[in-house]
């Protein structure tokens, strides 16, 4: 049957594209690249284009079921009157620069670029569907992890997804052949990793099998190319065509900047819509045991998982997360730890946080079999945070933990570091401080939202919170700059505020001490904060 339209013609050359000779597979991919010159130029314009005989275009045609080149050439100028833009008009404008007639003048170059590119981008918004690019946002946003790939002229467009990626605080690294094959990266292919793959004709050998190697775990695949014959464009969930001017032979990446971009920004205000939500969570206890249970997916971000526990005596916990480490705090009370094959006893010496010891705590990789069983009433905080199995399980004695005083005056608090950056693990950085009444602690105010090492780093956070007595509160700022997120609360014993973003103070009422748990996770395991401008003169005092 002969195809009735382009689509029906592009999905004809897709199915017997495979089975072409080499010269009929150029004709193709040019149908397929080049629509618009096909509707306007001549049949030997076209034959010049692509390096064959007018009668092998004739023969083409032939094949594909028309009676000669004219009628399927038809069907390109049949959608041209259809679509509501002058595509001649604007081909004619694009195509100043002809190979009988070459200005190469700065001046005129400049001007060539900028008309092919002009031409090129109103492509883009005619013929990339505004729903497939809300769908490859939403992918990214909910991915535990970001690989973007691609080589030689796809590189700019690679490190350009990597850099705004990242300091969006969307985990994110570039996958070249430098790091396909060797481990972590192939462990980080997951049903929860997306995979941003950027190539052209010719197509790279090595984004197509990075894109392979994806599909076998599972890894979720937006694909950039240029035409449907791409070897790769069936394995994509979701498939971009995008079409680039051709400028003195040079091809532009401008459509393809533009998509990114457009990519990159609708992410930066997903985020920003997750600001609107409550930051103070109150203890909401379950039959478990459970009061406190915060994931990235209830709290609009990425990476900290938190919960919290109170368990009677011989109560006992199971539970296995995959690509997820977990780190389990003895806030109070005693407990044997089972991480897979290996039992931890009687884990925990102190019977409140408030005591003048160290916690004890067990780290567990991803896919452990976990199992809690508590020898005392048992007060449990499990912070979890994505994860590559790359450290072993262990326990965490006090001894094995730094500690210090920070702050002078009403500013003094005492911080004993869980799970530092010098401590094996993936993700997490855990820290616990206690705060004598009266005084102030995460203060001069700090922020680390931005992942611009070595000025700050990107980090979720929150705050678990414990008052002494108990019927106290204590006061926490969260704010940023531009005042979007601007939150001060009255935060009671149990309570959790997160902190997405923003300077976090805490100040402490007088007659009541203060204690909380900090857990911090993010693109990069580095903490590097930048202090409020407006008071880091306290800290030369």
């Amino acid at each position: 049957m002969i195809p009735q339209d382009v689509n029906g013609l592009n999905t004809l050359l897709q199915s017997k594209y495979a089975k072409l000779s080499k010269k009929m597979q150029l004709i193709a991919v040019y149908i397929i690249d080049q629509p618009q010159q096909l509707a306007t130029n001549t049949l030997a314009s076209i034959a010049d284009d692509i390096g064959v005989y007018p009668s092998t275009l004739v023969r083409f045609a032939q094949t594909m079921g028309f009676s000669g080149f004219t009628q399927l050439q038809k069907l390109f100028k049949v959608r041209i009157t259809q679509t509501t833009i002058n595509y001649s008009q604007r081909i004619v404008d694009v195509k100043k620069v002809i190979k009988d007639d070459i200005n190469t003048s700065t001046t005129s170059i400049f001007h060539d670029i900028i008309e092919r590119n002009i031409g090129t981008t109103k492509l883009l918004s005619e013929q990339i569907d505004p729903a497939l690019i809300d769908k490859s946002v939403k992918m990214i946003y909910g991915a535990s992890e970001v690989l973007v790939c691609g080589i030689n002229r796809a590189c700019p467009v690679v490190v350009y997804f990597n850099y705004m990626l990242n300091n969006l605080g969307i985990r994110c690294r570039i996958a070249d052949n430098m790091s396909m094959g060797s481990p972590p990266l192939d462990h980080w292919f997951s049903d929860k990793s997306v995979l941003i793959a950027v190539t052209y004709n010719p197509y790279s050998f090595i984004t197509t099998q990075m894109v392979k190697i994806a599909k076998q775990s599972k890894t979720k695949v937006i694909l950039i190319t240029d035409t449907e014959l791409n070897p790769i464009a069936d394995l994509a969930d979701h498939l971009f065509i995008v079409h680039e001017a051709e400028i003195h032979t040079f091809r532009s990446l401008n459509a393809t900047l533009c998509l990114a971009q457009t990519m990159c920004v609708s992410i930066g205000y997903n985020q920003k819509k997750t600001e609107n939500m409550t930051l103070l969570l109150p203890p909401n206890l379950t039959s478990d045991g459970c009061y406190q249970n915060i994931t990235p997916e209830t709290a609009s971000w990425k990476y900290v998982g938190f919960k919290a526990y109170k368990l009677a005596p011989q109560q006992t916990l199971t539970w296995c997360y995959p690509n997820i480490e977990s780190c389990l705090i003895i806030l109070s009370g005693r407990a044997d730890i089972t991480i897979d094959n290996q039992t931890y006893y009687n884990v925990g010496d102190r019977m409140s946080v408030f005591e003048d010891k160290k916690p004890h705590a067990v780290y567990a990789p991803n896919e452990s079999q976990i199992s809690i069983k508590a020898s005392t009433t048992l007060e449990l905080a499990i912070a979890t945070a994505p994860s590559f199995g790359n450290h072993p399980a262990r326990w965490i004695k006090p001894e094995q933990m730094q500690s210090e005083t920070r702050g002078q005056g009403s500013n003094t608090r005492h911080i004993c570091n869980i799970l530092s950056e010098q401590d094996k693990a993936d993700s997490l950085l855990l820290v616990e401080v206690k705060t004598p009444a009266g005084n102030w602690s995460s203060y001069p105010p700090h922020k680390h939202d931005c992942d611009n090492p070595p000025i700050e780093s990107y980090l979720e956070e929150i705050y678990y919170h414990r008052i002494n007595p108990s019927q106290g509160f204590v006061f926490q700022r969260v704010y940023t700059d531009d005042l979007s997120i601007d939150e001060t609360m009255s935060v009671a014993d149990k309570c959790v505020v997160m902190v997405p973003r923003g300077y976090h103070p805490v100040g402490v009422p007088y007659g009541y001490d203060s204690y909380y748990l900090n857990v911090m996770a993010g693109p990069k395991r580095q903490w590097i904060f930048k202090n409020h401008p407006d008071h880091v003169w306290m800290l030369k005092l």
